[in-house]
């Protein structure tokens, strides 16, 4: 078993000094930081994720699919709209089983060590590390490469649906909890009540008051980041899906449980991924308690540094398929998630948000609610890459098209902009990109998500009040705005038609 030890810095806010910024030396310091409203790459750009969940699923998933499926996908994300995905992993697939102690050579390593010290030899033991899956550890590496050489952004996320396997689904491994309550369980609908059931309940307590299935959890982690440690688009790591409680009472779980959780994971993650970020979910209950107990000011979580990253499903898509048309209810919750943020003192965004395709009008929930996050200038990561003909399917399994709903997120926006945001947003109505920045000079340039829908249809390009030309960046989907200027700077991007019905 490995044997670590980390010390979780209180009150941290950049992380390691080997990384400290040089403002004389463009492109020093860590690969991304904050400044307590934006993430930042090492240039100083403001990266704005506009991002999409990407399940790896497993080993024999991809193994019946035809060759570079998982390519062919990461590109049409590029070049449809995204420049970022939220990679979905399970801990019960990078260790499926725990470590067994075997006695007898528990016994042998003991009689070497006692050999060599009746011979005068001081003895060192190298233990060895857990055991993992590593064909799906180099499946997960792989995907973080092939969207970083897409030019998309890699949040990587341990997920888990109803703690994990014991309950049928995947997350926690089965062995993280007892049989009993697997066997006791009797599924209820709606599906989310049943992480309120005793069953499910008791193996989250079981997780949350255990500090060696916490190690099992990060160190498994840590293997996964050291598999990806040298792929610059990895931008950081999410811990925990949409972590429940349990029956731990609200005003205690974030403070006493899952606050100290993720610096733990922050201080042995972060060790193997060093200048990323940590990208720390509330209760799953904030998405209607619209608060939270976590310490303030938040205390640091070095060597990562922190964004703030819960998720929003709007109560009437989620549980009527019709939204109700009330947008001052999504505001108010956006408007609390920020709060939370700025108490944090730290940026924001969702790791999921969405609904099923058969809302008729989803596509105009998401246009109003994409709106407000552009206003917040927050990251956001729609649920979920799929091909189906209903529920999450946002591709059609027969056509490859997007689903028509994707009107409402494959939107123009910006991708790094070389210096402070002012304002930008879409406005689906007029077809119109509006970016306004103060120019930092020696960020270098700033970029633009196109879509290919718009370079389909067309598009006049406005630069600073001066009509332009497109200039492609390096990564597809994307044009770039050169920098050096320095100041306020502006662009428009008009679309010369609508999003057309198959895209």
């Amino acid at each position: 078993m490995t044997v670590r030890a980390g010390l979780v810095l209180a009150f941290a806010t950049i992380g390691c000094a080997a990384d400290a910024v040089d403002p004389a030396v463009p492109g020093t310091g860590p690969l991304y930081r904050t400044d307590g409203r934006h993430v930042r790459d090492r240039h100083g750009r403001a990266i704005v994720l506009r991002g999409i969940n990407y399940p790896s699923d497993d080993v024999a998933h991809w193994k019946g699919l035809p060759p570079d499926s998982d390519l062919r996908d990461l590109a049409f994300i590029a070049e449809s709209g995204f420049d970022a995905v939220r990679l979905v992993i399970n801990w019960d697939r990078i260790e499926p089983a725990p470590d067994r102690y075997d006695e007898e050579y528990v016994a042998l390593v003991a009689r070497h060590a006692r050999l060599a010290w009746e011979q005068g030899l001081y003895v060192v033991i190298d233990l060895a590390p857990d055991r993992y899956d590593e064909e799906y550890v180099a499946l997960v590496a792989r995907h973080a490469r092939l969207a970083w050489e897409q030019g998309l952004y890699v949040v990587i996320d341990l997920h888990q649906d109803l703690f994990g396997m014991g309950f049928g689904l995947h997350g926690a491994p089965r062995w993280a909890c007892d049989e009993a309550a697997y066997a006791a369980f009797e599924p209820t609908s709606p599906w989310f009540f049943n992480y309120f059931s005793a069953e499910v309940s008791s193996c989250f307590d079981r997780f949350w008051k255990s500090p060696d299935l916490q190690r099992h959890h990060r160190t498994a982690a840590r293997r996964v980041a050291e598999a990806v440690a040298d792929n610059e688009g990895v931008i950081g790591f999410d811990p925990h899906n949409e972590p429940f409680p349990g029956t731990i009472p609200f005003e205690e779980f974030e403070r006493d449980f899952l606050w100290p959780f993720h610096q733990a994971f922050a201080a042995e993650v972060g060790g193997a991924l060093p200048g990323r970020l940590l990208f720390f979910e509330p209760s799953v209950l904030f998405n209607v308690q619209q608060a939270t107990s976590f310490p303030s000011p938040a205390p640091g979580v070095a060597p990562l540094q922190a964004v703030f990253f819960p998720h929003y499903y709007n109560v009437t898509v989620e549980a009527g398929l019709l939204w109700d048309g009330n947008a001052e209810a999504d505001a108010t919750w956006a408007a609390a998630a920020g709060a939370e943020a700025a108490r944090a003192g730290v940026p924001w965004g969702l790791g999921e948000m969405g609904g099923a395709m058969e809302t008729p009008n989803l596509d105009a929930f998401l246009a109003s609610f994409y709106a407000m996050l552009d206003s917040a200038q927050a990251a956001s990561f729609l649920w979920i890459f799929a091909r189906g003909s209903g529920g999450f399917g946002v591709v059609d399994e027969a056509t490859g098209s997007w689903h028509p709903h994707a009107s409402a997120f494959l939107r123009p926006a910006p991708a790094a902009i070389a210096g402070t945001p002012v304002r930008f947003g879409w406005d689906p109505a007029t077809r119109v990109l509006d970016l306004a920045w103060d120019e930092d000079p020696a960020a270098g340039a700033t970029e633009v998500i196109v879509p290919a829908w718009v370079a389909r249809v067309g598009y006049d390009l406005v630069v600073d009040g001066a009509p332009a030309a497109p200039v492609p960046a390096a990564v597809p989907g994307r044009i770039a705005i050169a920098g050096g200027k320095g100041g306020q700077r502006s662009l428009r991007l008009e679309a010369r038609g609508p999003y057309p019905a198959a895209p």
